[in-house]
C-alpha cells in the first residue's frame, strides 16, 4: 500500500493539503499516514489539536503493529484525556506493554513510572524495576534516576548504594536536576560515600541552578546548619 503513496506530493503540499492527503491515505489503510495524523492531532502546539482524532488514528496504526503508534496511543489514553476510564487504562497498558516488549524505551519508561507511582495501576516495584532497567539501558536519564532511587531504597531491587550513585551520576551527566539533587543527598546522608557537606552543597547548587526546588531547600538547610555549628563553636 505504502508504495502507491506519493510522498513527494505530500512534502510539496501546503499544511492544509497535507492533512487532506493524509486522511485520504489513512482511510485507505496506510499505516504511516495514520501515525502521522495521530502525531498532528496530538500536538499541543497545533491549532487543529484533537485528542479524540489522535487516539483514533494511533489506534488504527497500532492495530497494524506500528510500535510508535502503540506507545503514543497508550500515552494519549493515560494522560491526554480529561479522564482515563478503567477500560481505557487497561487498553493503554496493553499497548504500552506490546511496544515495551519490542524495545521502545518511551513505553518502558512510562510503564516503569506507572508501576512505581501506583496511580493508574496497583504499585508493583518488581515490574517497575524491570521496565526502568530496560529504559535506563537506552540512556533515558529519567529512568536512570528513578532506578537509582529504587536501589537506594530497596524497592523491587536489593539496597545498593553504589549502584544507586552510579545511576544518579549517569542521569546527572545528562543534566537531570533530580539526579543532581539525589547525589547531593547521598553525600549529605553519607550513604554509599563518606559524608561530605561540601560535595553535597556543590551538587545541590547544580540542581538548584537547573530549577530543582528540593535542592534549593537543601542549600538553605545546610546554610542554617553551618551557622548553628559556628554559633556553638
Amino acid at each position: 500500500m505504502e508504495n502507491n503513496i506519493d510522498w513527494t506530493k505530500y512534502e510539496q503540499a501546503s499544511e492544509e493539503e497535507k492533512v487532506k492527503l493524509l486522511k485520504a491515505w489513512a482511510e485507505q489503510g496506510d499505516v504511516k499516514a495514520q501515525f502521522i495524523l495521530g502525531v498532528i492531532y496530538s500536538d499541543e502546539d497545533n491549532d487543529c489539536r484533537n485528542v479524540e482524532e489522535a487516539i483514533h488514528w494511533f489506534r488504527r496504526a497500532a492495530e497494524q503493529g506500528h510500535w510508535k503508534a502503540q506507545t503514543n496511543l497508550g500515552i494519549c489514553l493515560l494522560y491526554e484525556q480529561k479522564e482515563c476510564t478503567l477500560e481505557e487504562c487497561e487498553e493503554a497498558l496493553r499497548w504500552l506493554g506490546l511496544s515495551a516488549e519490542n524495545g521502545d524505551s518511551k513505553a518502558q519508561l512510562v510503564l516503569g513510572v506507572e508501576y512505581h507511582k501506583g496511580e493508574m495501576v496497583p504499585i508493583d516495584y518488581d515490574k517497575s524495576a524491570h521496565w526502568l532497567k530496560l529504559a535506563a539501558e537506552h540512556g533515558i536519564s529519567v529512568a536512570q534516576n528513578a532506578l537509582g532511587y529504587m536501589f537506594k531504597n530497596g524497592e523491587g531491587v536489593p539496597v545498593d548504594y553504589n549502584q544507586a550513585l552510579s545511576l544518579f551520576h549517569k542521569a546527572a551527566e545528562k543534566g537531570n536536576k533530580t539526579a543532581q539533587y539525589n547525589i547531593g543527598l547521598m553525600y549529605e546522608e553519607g550513604k554509599g560515600v563518606e559524608k561530605n557537606y561540601e560535595l553535597a552543597r556543590g551538587w545541590y547548587q547544580k540542581a538548584a541552578e537547573n530549577g530543582d526546588k528540593d535542592a534549593q531547600s537543601a542549600l538553605e538547610r545546610l546554610e542554617q546548619s553551618s551557622h548553628k555549628t559556628a554559633d556553638c563553636g
